[in-house]
């Protein structure tokens, strides 16, 4: 297995750890129960490589990409990002 691969299933977290630190699973729109066992799905499923083409594809289609880059690695700092990037999007600050 690649070792980005297996680096980023060490950074998957479940949606109710208590980690400070790692993804939690709704940010990778595998949440709830999936939140769990997705590192290890991640890993030993070939599903990642099919998901990896679809993403890569989306990227290589996209008129532009945008990283979102924060202060600190809590749902805080990123929740605060996603709102700031949906008002610079048009949105506004509920998320509508």
């Amino acid at each position: 297995m690649p070792a980005f691969k297996q680096e980023l299933a060490h950074l998957m977290i479940s949606d109710w750890s208590h980690k400070k630190v790692g993804m939690p699973g709704k940010v990778l729109l595998k949440g709830g129960i999936r939140s769990i066992v997705e590192p290890w799905l991640f890993t030993k499923l070939p599903v990642a490589e099919k998901e990896s083409e679809i993403e890569y594809k989306r990227a290589a289609s996209s008129q532009a990409l945008a990283f979102v880059l924060t202060k600190g690695d809590t749902d805080q700092f990123w929740l605060s990002a996603v709102c700031s990037t949906n008002v610079l999007a048009g949105g506004n600050e509920d998320g509508d």
